[in-house]
This record gives structure tokens, C-alpha cells and sequence, in this order.
């Protein structure tokens, strides 16, 4: 995470950025869960 802030933009691929949508979609999730009970997903 932190050797990131020291790349350019630039080099983030498509991929980069697919993957960190995705890691941050399963941590909400994760706290959805956490927080409101697992009935709600």
C-alpha cells in the first residue's frame, strides 16, 4: 500500500484498479456484516 503512493497514475492498469474496487467492495461488505448483523446481505 504504501509503495503505491510512490508510483505515478500512470502505472496503474485497468487491473490495479478492478482489483482495489474490489478489495474495498468486500471490506465494506465485511463491515456491513460486522455492524448490522448478517441478515441484512
Amino acid at each position: 500500500m504504501i509503495q503505491w503512493k510512490a508510483l505515478p497514475m500512470q502505472s496503474f492498469s485497468a487491473l490495479d484498479t478492478i482489483f482495489l474496487v474490489d478489495v474495498l467492495f468486500v471490506q465494506s461488505e465485511w463491515l456491513a456484516e460486522v455492524l448490522l448483523g448478517e441478515n441484512v446481505l
